[in-house]
């Protein structure tokens, strides 16, 4: 706090006029970085298209702004600008013919993913700054335990396993949106399956 009002130029007497203590403050800071980013437009474009990119500005602003994370999952951040949000996202798949509760039901699947694939993200950008990449980590777990032990991911490691965080993120979100696909009864094309 002493730091913001410093900065600020204000006392922390002064700062504590404007917010009630840090978790205040850092709410705050997330709904202005928020508020700041732009949000994927709609251009008219396929249902899958719009979704894919949603995914990845969900997880691409969630995973350079890990503030929002706990902000989020703390309930607070404004509501009001997450209903627009969510209600923007379902007019969008509705123009492409899903039924309001489908298009809800779809949008928080992406979404869902996408916040999970940036916990990820953060964590292994964390994890990778100490020296202690994904791969690095597992070979050291593998070679701890005895051979009859996580036969699979032995299996995966000896077939020459690379870990890429993008690619990886691009194969689950296809698996996403060909499921929703296949639930809502729409074709599988280039749009849901960019491959």
């Amino acid at each position: 706090m002493k730091r913001v009002a410093d900065h600020l130029g204000v006392s922390v007497p002064g700062l504590y006029h404007w917010v009630k203590g840090r978790d205040d403050l850092l709410r705050l800071a997330a709904e202005r970085a928020l508020s700041q980013v732009q949000l994927p437009e709609d251009t008219g474009q396929h249902w899958a298209s719009w979704l894919r990119e949603w995914a990845r500005y969900t997880r691409n602003v969630l995973a350079a702004r890990p503030e929002l994370i706990s902000q989020l999952v703390l309930g607070d951040l404004d509501d009001n600008r997450l209903f627009e949000v969510i209600d923007r996202a379902v007019d969008v798949l509705g123009r492409d013919g899903f039924e309001p509760r489908a298009a809800f039901d779809a949008w928080e699947a992406v979404s869902t993913m996408a916040t999970g694939a940036a916990i990820d993200e953060i964590r292994e950008a964390a994890a990778e700054a100490e020296g202690r990449a994904w791969l690095s980590r597992l070979f050291g777990s593998l070679a701890r335990r005895p051979p009859d032990e996580l036969k699979t991911l032995r299996a995966i490691v000896a077939g020459g396993y690379e870990r890429d965080r993008d690619a990886a993120f691009e194969e689950r979100l296809t698996t996403v949106l060909v499921g929703i696909a296949v639930r809502n009864g729409l074709p599988v094309d280039g749009d849901v399956d960019p491959a």
